[in-house]
């Protein structure tokens, strides 16, 4: 399954019916990448079973959870890094775990 997302942070406006996005003029572009490679984990959606709190990190123990905005986090590493144009996340449950690719191409973070 493929899909488009957008990170919006404080200030930003999404309209989706001209499926545009608008960033308030206080903010500056990134011009020039920040890291030299992107990040990959295996809590890409922050479980709240992974909370370091309790000896089992059962569901039920919530507590704070270990890795907050995770997919935030490797999201935008990826599209300021300067040598990589993918990466993935797992999913830090288990039987199932899922994996999620994400591609930055032509710009556009979508995972793959």
């Amino acid at each position: 399954m493929d899909y488009r997302g957008s990170y919006l942070t404080r200030g930003d406006s999404y309209n989706p019916a001209t499926h545009t996005a608008t960033y308030p003029s206080w903010k500056t572009q990134i011009t020039t990448p920040q890291y030299q490679y992107a990040i990959t984990t295996n809590d890409i959606f922050s479980s709240a079973a992974n909370n370091g709190s309790s000896p089992d990190n059962t569901p039920d123990d919530i507590g704070d959870r270990e890795n907050p905005r995770e997919f935030a986090i490797v999201s935008t590493r990826l599209f300021n890094s300067q040598m990589n144009m993918s990466t993935w996340g797992e999913t830090y449950e288990q039987n199932p775990t899922f994996k999620v690719m994400e591609s930055d191409m032509a710009g556009l973070l979508v995972p793959i």
